[in-house]
Order: C-alpha cells, then structure tokens, then sequence
C-alpha cells in the first residue's frame, strides 16, 4: 500500500512539475508574423523544450532513452526548427525527420577516410585536436585510411581538415 500511494504521488509531482515548467515556457514565447520565436528558458528540462519545439513546428519529435538533462538558452528571432537545431548541437544530439516526425538520438557519425597523399598516422594528430571528448579516430596503415566516429556538426570540419591535409607535396625541380 504504502509503494502505491509513493508511486501516485511521484506521478503527480513529475506530472505537475512538466506542467508548470511547460506553462512557464509558452507565457514568455513570442511569435512574430515571419513565424520566428523568441524566447528564454533558464535550466529547461531537454524532453520539455523538445515538446514545445515540436508543438511550434506542428509535428512529433521523439527522444530516444538517453536524450535527457537540462538547457538554458535565449532566442531572438529564430526560426523553429533552427532554435531545434541549434539546442540539440550544443547538447551533442542528433535528429532526423521522418514524415512529420523528428527524431532525437545521441548517434554519432562514423566515416572512413581513405588518403591518397598524406600518411594516416601524422593526419590522426591533426585531426584529434578537432575531435570532442567522447569522438575516436582510429588509423589503418594498411590502406592509409583514417576512420572518425564524431557528431554530424563536427564532422563538416573534419572532412574540411582532411580535404585540406590530403593533398600532392609540393616538389621543386632543381
């Protein structure tokens, strides 16, 4: 009896608690007439923001198991789904769209890079300094190949790096 009337009362504070912090974000929401949203959110729960994304944008969004924490943030004039974008790359997450749906994952991005001109090992140097704290790059000498597992947004400047490293030596003719 007495787990019961704990496990109700739970439910009704976490209920309460989600309501609150839900009707405090739609008072202070500012929509202008071009559909850009300003507001600010101070220690935000992460699934509460991604629901009043999701009602802004009039489609789903589903969080996978290990999308969770707190967000603070300030927008001014952002679109929707560029507010979206923007909370869930600080965060490290990630999503895709499927239909009306978005979903929220904390995947990363794992992509092999096999390098015509470089040697594997002196570009992993380089690119370790791009990673994040829990981003790998390993390297296979065999094939010069060097194999990153980041985020899609750090990925653009990794593949950036490597196209810019890659490249034929410079040779003089004397």
């Amino acid at each position: 009896m007495k787990q019961m009337l704990l496990a109700v009362i739970m439910v009704a504070f976490i209920f309460s608690s989600a309501v609150l912090s839900e009707q405090d974000s739609s008072i202070a929401l500012k929509k202008d007439a071009g559909g850009k949203i300003s507001f600010k959110l101070k220690d935000a729960d992460i699934r509460s923001v991604l629901n009043l994304f999701g009602k802004q944008l009039g489609m789903n969004i589903i969080a996978g198991d290990d999308v969770k924490g707190n967000v603070t943030f300030a927008f001014t004039k952002v679109t929707p789904l560029d507010g979206l974008d923007a909370v869930l790359r600080v965060k490290g997450y990630e999503w895709t769209r499927e239909g009306d749906t978005i979903i929220v994952t904390s995947q990363k991005m794992v992509k092999t890079f096999t390098l015509q001109f470089a040697n594997a090992e002196e570009v992993e140097t380089s690119i370790k300094l791009l990673l994040g704290s829990d981003d790998t790059v390993s390297v296979n000498k065999s094939y010069n190949q060097i194999v990153v597992k980041s985020s899609s947004d750090k990925m653009g400047s990794i593949i950036k790096a490597i196209e810019e490293i890659d490249v034929p030596q410079i040779q003089v003719l004397v």
